[in-house]
């Protein structure tokens, strides 16, 4: 990980992409461990390589997992309030699938049920639509 984080430094274009699925990776196995709260910590970074991230670019599928992980860490940590924007941002760049990661779907519901009226104004925000039947 150190050396990936050396590589951003010197050529953050060519290997952000590269630390972020690593980041991305390495949360993804720590909610499979059940271990959210250690997951915030890579998922976060993760998150933060992946803001520029747009439908249809090459990085947007890798960044809309990135955030869907993101999502459902937030609603494992009882934080589902705060799930919707990530979640939102995940469904915005998997652009014509329109879908999130299946493992994330839960992570909708309970992002949706804490707040209806939070979760559709920031969905709508970031998608421009409604969101999906929850």
């Amino acid at each position: 990980m150190r050396i990936n984080r050396e590589l951003v430094t010197a050529r953050p274009r060519k290997y952000q992409h590269s630390l972020a699925c690593t980041l991305g990776t390495q949360a993804e196995q720590l909610v499979v461990a059940r271990r959210p709260g250690a997951a915030l910590i890579p998922a976060s970074e993760a998150v933060s390589l992946c803001q520029h991230a747009q439908p249809g670019s090459t990085a947007a599928r890798e960044a809309a997992e990135i955030f869907a992980v993101y999502g459902q860490i937030l609603c494992d940590l009882a934080r589902p309030g705060e799930a919707a924007g990530p979640l939102a941002r995940a469904w915005h760049l998997s652009g014509a699938e329109n879908r999130t990661p299946r493992f994330a779907e839960p992570a909708l519901t309970n992002a949706y049920n804490a707040d209806p009226a939070a979760f559709t104004t920031t969905w709508q925000a970031e998608n421009g639509t409604a969101p999906p039947e929850c």
